[in-house]
């Protein structure tokens, strides 16, 4: 009997120091799994942030050209109407752009 009982004493104590390595073995594995899974939300996190920066860039380039657009589009209808209302404005382009003149009028050429 005293044999067999160191016999299983033996293996009491195996058992215990496997139990022991299981058991800080299985607390190292949840520090590592929560290690990883943290890692995992920084990296999402971190992408997520430059993906939104990119995205702030884009919207502030659009809005600026938004700005400029509205402000062209103010100086073509302000054109338009003095197309419709403003003789003289009329007049003035007929004579720059068509060379057009008025039947008593003469052309002077210089000599240059």
């Amino acid at each position: 009997m005293d044999a067999r009982s160191s016999e299983t004493g033996r293996t009491k104590s195996r058992w215990r120091g496997i139990r022991e390595v299981v058991e800080v073995g299985g607390f190292v594995f949840w520090i590592f799994a929560c290690l990883a899974i943290s890692a995992f939300f920084l990296a999402s996190g971190y992408a997520g942030w430059q993906k939104n920066k990119k995205i702030d860039a884009q919207k502030v380039a659009l809005e600026q050209e938004i700005e400029r657009l509205q402000a062209r589009n103010l100086a073509l209808r302000r054109e338009g109407e003095a197309l419709t209302s403003d003789p003289v404005h009329v007049e003035r382009l007929l004579r720059k752009h068509f060379k057009m003149m008025r039947d008593d009028e003469w052309v002077v050429e210089s000599a240059d």
